[in-house]
C-alpha cells in the first residue's frame, strides 16, 4: 500500500483535486484565509504571512476578487472561434448548451468530476462528448491566457474511445430523404453532406457515392482475396522476373 501524501500546515486544496491551492493562518486570533494557487506558491505565501504576523507588520488588506463566472469563459471562446475559426457556429449552440447548467458557476469551482458527469449524463455518443470536452478546455485555456482561470479541469477528463467503422450506405433514396431534411433544418451544413461535383465521371461518383464497387475496385478485392490469383498478378508483372 502506497503512502498518503504528507499535509502541509496552513495549506488546503479547493476544489478537490484541483491543483488550486489556499492559506489558512491566524493573527491575534483572527481567521485569514488567501486563494493563491500552485501548492510551491501558497507555501512561500503562508511563510512570509506568518513571518509579517510574527514581526508585527500589518497585513494588507484583503479585497473581494471578482469571480469568473464559465459564462464569461465560454462567451470568449465563442468570440475567438469567430475570428479564427470556421466552425465558429459549433461553438455558439455549444455555449448555449452550457447556458444553463453552467453559464452562472464559478469557472474555479467546476471539477474534471463534474466535466466527466455532465458528459457522461447529455451526450449520446463518444464523438458528441469529445467535441464538447474539447469546447471545455478551449474556455479554459483561453481563460488562462487572460488570467482569469489558473487550471483547465477538462485536461483530466478522458477522452471517450470513438467507434468510426461505417456500417453502411445510403441508397439513394435514403440519401434524397436525409439531404432534404439537412436542407430544411440546417441548410449551412448542407455542404458537407452533397454529393460530388458533377464530371465527365459522374456515374462512377454516384456509384461510389451510393456503395456500389467500379470494376477497377472490384478487381483489387478480389485479387487482395484470392491469394493465387494476387500471385499470379505479380509473376506476370515486367521487371520482376517470378514474381520476386
Amino acid at each position: 500500500m502506497g503512502t498518503q501524501p504528507r499535509k502541509t500546515r496552513g495549506l488546503f486544496e479547493r476544489p478537490a483535486c484541483s491543483g488550486i491551492w489556499w492559506i489558512n493562518y491566524f493573527v491575534k486570533g483572527k481567521q485569514h484565509r488567501e486563494k493563491v494557487g500552485r501548492k510551491s506558491d501558497a507555501i512561500a505565501l503562508y511563510q512570509k504571512r506568518k513571518a509579517d504576523a510574527r514581526r508585527g507588520e500589518k497585513l494588507p488588506e484583503l479585497r473581494p476578487q471578482k469571480v469568473t463566472t464559465f459564462g464569461e469563459l465560454a462567451n470568449g471562446a465563442v468570440d475567438y472561434a469567430k475570428v479564427h475559426l470556421k466552425t465558429w457556429a459549433d461553438y455558439d449552440w455549444k455555449e448555449r448548451a452550457l447556458r444553463e447548467p453552467l453559464g452562472s458557476r464559478p469557472a474555479g469551482e467546476i471539477t474534471p468530476q463534474e466535466i466527466d458527469r455532465l458528459l457522461t449524463e447529455h451526450c449520446r455518443t463518444p464523438a458528441t462528448a469529445n467535441r464538447f470536452r474539447a469546447f471545455f478546455s478551449l474556455c479554459y485555456r483561453l481563460g488562462m491566457e487572460n488570467g482569469k482561470v489558473m487550471t483547465n479541469p477538462a485536461r483530466l477528463v478522458r477522452m471517450r474511445r470513438e467507434n468510426n467503422a461505417r456500417l453502411r450506405y445510403l441508397s439513394r433514396d435514403e440519401y434524397k430523404k436525409l439531404s432534404g431534411i439537412i436542407l430544411r433544418g440546417n441548410p449551412r451544413q448542407h455542404p458537407a453532406f452533397s454529393r460530388p461535383e458533377a464530371t465527365d465521371d459522374s456515374a462512377d461518383a454516384d456509384e461510389e457515392w451510393f456503395g456500389t464497387e467500379r470494376p477497377s475496385q472490384q478487381r483489387r478485392r478480389r485479387r487482395s482475396q484470392n491469394p493465387a490469383e494476387t500471385g499470379k498478378a505479380q509473376t506476370d508483372r515486367p521487371g520482376i522476373p517470378g514474381g520476386r
